[in-house]
């Protein structure tokens, strides 16, 4: 009888054995298979859970995400494995191997990914309370996560020299995207588009470190962020987040479109906010529409991708591709021109520089250089009071294109249609502010730079249009030069400009409307409220720091 209560309890002892979906660790000779739902590791505070992850149709990889989530679709991913080699959904496993080696095998074939440790002594994988997943023996860690991170950082994990964070390809991607932080030769902590042109966009490629606020005198190249939402890096970068001080969940990521956000929630919640990000602007993140495209901001929607005139896009489904050309490029003279485009910024594709030149001649220096695609022309302000005209030839993004009689453009076209901008920003005439402001008839306001009158465009925006004082002094380059800068600003806190008009001595700009007048005026009436008052501060103080600050 006592035997067969013993071989009763038997299959009970093995069954329990090799249930995985309450343990934290995984030890020697045993595996976790991709076919098994329940074959995850679970940290003991219930917050990670480490197994295999579908990223595609029958496509697998080993990853540890935050447990909360209710379904696979909702998983916050933190780290993964195998990214760019998926496994089978049928007979691949993860396997601690008696060497202390832990290897992915796909479909029990092949082996896509291993920790390449040994260990005489018995080994064990064990998913921490931090998120780390560690292989340990009786002396130490022989690997953990934290060492090798994909695109995000937790609190605590460091970031140091020989590691760096990768993107995902796209939102629903999760292999090697382009987009690269991790610190330079120089020491500082930067971010990096790998594409067809290796570029590096933050900090500002222009700025010495020092004026980026970056020192290169530290070597010891580590950086983290703690658990209330400080990060702090040894080239001096720091920052805090939005939060700062609540004990809420946190992660540092590298998004698939270039953008390192912090990331915080409340526990137990699925919903993310950003608490921080690196770049305000998501135009000058490089890369970020593909080749022979412009990106553009449009409020309220972000940002805006759009090929270039007589480009098509390659993959509606993934911009980072970039457009592809409608004509045959070639390189003789008679057949190629120019396609004009302002207050556009061809960011890291310089090929050489060419000061005190005119347009005319920038178009014949590139027409000399077969690999030459187009260039820029624009104004520097350098110590020498007067701005320098320079053209820029690029080398990549596609500028020029062939003139066929289906499709010609004259490169005599007006000036009106040279400065229009792709973004809506674009030079009115003074005739047409004459009529949108009916003869500048309803004045609003005026100060020491000039009158504003009110005036309905020809699209039926309404607009506060400023006439400036005789600016007969300045010339027509150097006002658009500035006007085309101010143009692209784009803050909560700053009146949106749609335009201007620059005509003889006349200089007018284009502001969106305001509805409830000027802000002197708010002021200095008794209608506010201390706390307004005290809103309107804060809201003044940010706008000034994104202009001395953040802005290009």
């Amino acid at each position: 009888m006592a035997t067969s209560v013993f071989l009763l309890f038997l299959p009970l002892i093995f069954f329990s054995s090799s249930s995985s979906s309450t343990i934290d660790r995984l030890n020697r000779a045993s595996s976790l298979s991709v076919e098994h739902a329940d074959d995850v590791l679970t940290s003991r505070n219930g917050i990670f859970s480490a197994g295999f992850f579908p990223v595609g149709d029958n496509a697998y990889c080993f990853a540890v995400w935050f447990s909360e989530s209710s379904s696979e679709g909702n998983r916050t991913i933190i780290w993964m494995a195998n990214r760019d080699q998926p496994v089978n959904g049928r007979k691949s496993e993860l396997s601690v191997l008696k060497s202390g080696n832990v290897i992915i095998t796909d479909a029990g074939r092949f082996t896509v990914w291993s920790t390449d440790t040994v260990s005489e002594s018995s080994v064990f994988l064990k998913l921490d309370e931090n998120g780390n997943l560690k292989l340990q023996n009786s002396e130490g860690v022989l690997w953990q996560s934290f060492d090798s991170p994909t695109d995000t950082l937790l609190p605590q994990q460091l970031l140091t020299k020989d590691m760096k964070l990768v993107s995902s390809r796209s939102q629903g991607n999760f292999s090697s995207g382009f987009y690269k932080l991790f610190f330079n030769d120089d020491n500082v902590l930067c971010l990096q588009y790998g594409g067809p042109h290796i570029t590096v966009y933050w900090p500002k490629p222009w700025l010495k470190s020092w004026e980026a606020g970056r020192s290169i005198y530290n070597s010891s190249r580590i950086a983290s962020l703690d658990p209330w939402g400080y990060f702090s890096s040894s080239d001096n970068f720091n920052f805090t987040s939005a939060d700062y001080g609540e004990r809420v969940q946190r992660i540092l990521k590298l998004d698939f479109d270039g953008n390192i956000r912090l990331y915080s929630r409340n526990y137990g919640k699925e919903k993310w906010t950003v608490s921080w990000q690196a770049m305000s602007e998501p135009c000058m993140i490089h890369g970020t529409c593909g080749p022979n495209s412009i990106c553009s901001h449009v409020p309220h929607l972000g940002r805006k991708c759009s090929c270039l005139q007589g480009f098509k896009i390659r993959d509606r489904t993934d911009w980072s591709l970039g457009c592809v050309p409608e004509f045959n490029l070639t390189c003789t003279r008679n057949e190629t021109g120019f396609l004009k485009l302002s207050h556009v910024e061809f960011f890291g594709y310089d090929y050489d520089f060419f000061p005190n030149n005119t347009i005319e001649t920038c178009e014949n220096l590139c027409l000399e250089m077969c690999d030459c695609k187009g260039f820029q022309f624009k104004f520097v302000k350098h110590d020498h009071p007067d701005n320098i005209p320079y053209c820029f030839p690029e080398e990549t993004v596609a500028e020029r294109a062939s003139f066929t009689e289906f499709r010609r453009r004259s490169l005599s076209e007006g000036m009106h249609n040279y400065y229009r901008l792709a973004t809506g920003f674009r030079k009115f005439t003074l005739s047409e502010l004459k009529k949108a402001t009916r003869g500048f008839s309803e004045e609003i306001g005026r100060g020491a730079g000039g009158v504003v009158y009110k005036g309905v465009l020809s699209d039926h925006r309404i607009a506060a249009i400023k006439r400036l004082n005789d600016a007969s002094d300045q010339g027509e380059a150097e006002f658009q030069a500035e006007v085309s800068t101010i143009g692209k600003l784009n803050h909560i806190n700053l009146t949106e400009m749609w335009g201007y008009c620059a005509e003889g001595k006349h200089r007018l700009l284009v502001y969106r409307y305001m509805e409830h007048g000027s802000l002197a005026e708010q002021l200095s009436s008794n209608a506010l409220s201390w706390e307004k008052r005290f809103e309107i501060a804060v809201g003044t103080a940010k706008g000034l720091a994104y202009l001395h600050e953040e802005c290009l």
